[in-house]
């Protein structure tokens, strides 16, 4: 399936205890269809990857609430006090905002 022109979405800003970074759900038909993570810090590429790979699955229609389970309390090392959220956190809690809003 060829990519849209347009596709409308959802971007929230979120404190890691890495730095900022910026996740966007952009949707079609109603359904995720991709994610953007992008961080400025040494997790970049990772992040990079990590977006790619949640855009091909949420194109080929697979479950994102499988996604979102699989990524339930996984921590990272950065974050072991639990004072701030991490990236993985912060990816499944804008896409489940972006399923919330699209799903009244």
């Amino acid at each position: 399936m060829e990519r849209p022109n347009k596709l409308s979405g959802l971007t929230i800003k979120h404190k890691t205890g890495c730095g900022v970074i910026y996740v966007t759900v952009n949707g079609l038909n109603n359904k995720p269809y991709e994610i953007f993570i992008k961080g400025n810090f040494h997790c970049g590429a990772m992040l990079e990857s990590l977006s790619k790979s949640l855009s091909l699955i949420m194109r080929e229609g697979s479950d994102i609430q499988e996604i979102i389970t699989q990524f339930k309390g996984i921590r990272c090392f950065n974050n072991e006090d639990r004072t701030q959220s991490n990236c993985i956190f912060c990816i499944t809690s804008t896409i489940q905002e972006y399923i919330k809003e699209n799903f009244k």
